[in-house]
């Protein structure tokens, strides 16, 4: 087990929680956690594959592209600014 495969307390916020059980089906670990300190339990889901050696080198990841369109495509109801004229000297 490594460092990565510990949590924290969603309730009381306990830090570096060991999983008390870990399942694995298919392409998906999940891992079954109880708080020493509360007693409160949960359990997190992994996709094997989205944690595989090659993924942690890639790290941090690209950024993304900047949106080039918007949410809403129905025209603009507010009026158009006119541009400034320059002023002549």
């Amino acid at each position: 087990m490594s460092a990565k495969d510990t949590d924290s307390c969603p309730n009381c916020l306990e830090r570096d929680i060991a999983p008390a059980i870990i399942r694995r089906r298919g392409q998906r670990t999940r891992y079954g956690y109880e708080c020493p300190r509360c007693s409160q339990q949960w359990i997190t889901e992994r996709i094997d594959s989205a944690y595989a050696d090659h993924q942690e080198a890639a790290w941090p990841p690209h950024p993304a592209p900047h949106a080039t369109t918007t949410a809403c495509s129905a025209p603009s109801t507010t009026p158009a600014t006119p541009k400034r004229k320059e002023m002549a000297a």
